[in-house]
């Protein structure tokens, strides 16, 4: 399925936003193995990354990686809180599984891409991809 940028969309969000937003959604179920993963994964030894004069441990390492992952797994599922309970599972089909609205029951197609607009905008956000103005302008 083709990533669809919506013409309602553009006086809101640039393109470029817009499909980096999408895409920190679409990673959303990688994310969550990737935590789980950091938690049982081995150091390798090649990897040393370095801030002042002194090396950083392999557990520190692995403690910031694994709290950079959870930070933006928790600003994507803040997004989703934004919407009613009964269209988050929909809307999470329809970005993570590429699934076309046409094929989600129980919603219209127009409540549900205002919805997924809603979360859209809410993860540009909530990552820095815009400021609080430029949220504000996106939210009318």
């Amino acid at each position: 399925m083709k990533d669809y940028y919506p013409k309602s969309i553009k006086r809101k969000l640039s393109k470029d936003i817009y499909m980096r937003a999408l895409f920190s959604i679409r990673a959303l179920p990688r994310l969550k193995e990737k935590a789980a993963d950091l938690l049982d994964e081995e150091y390798k030894q090649e990897v040393h990354v370095q801030t002042s004069n002194k090396k950083n441990s392999p557990t520190e390492i692995k403690a910031i990686r694994r709290e950079k992952t959870l930070r933006e797994i928790e600003q994507v599922e803040k997004a989703f809180l934004t919407i009613p309970e009964e269209y988050r599972a929909m809307i999470m089909n329809n970005i993570i599984n590429q699934m076309p609205m046409e094929m989600i029951v129980g919603a219209s197609t127009k409540t549900l891409s205002r919805m997924r607009m809603k979360v859209i905008i809410e993860v540009a956000h909530n990552t820095g991809l815009i400021d609080d103005y430029e949220y504000q302008e996106a939210r009318k």
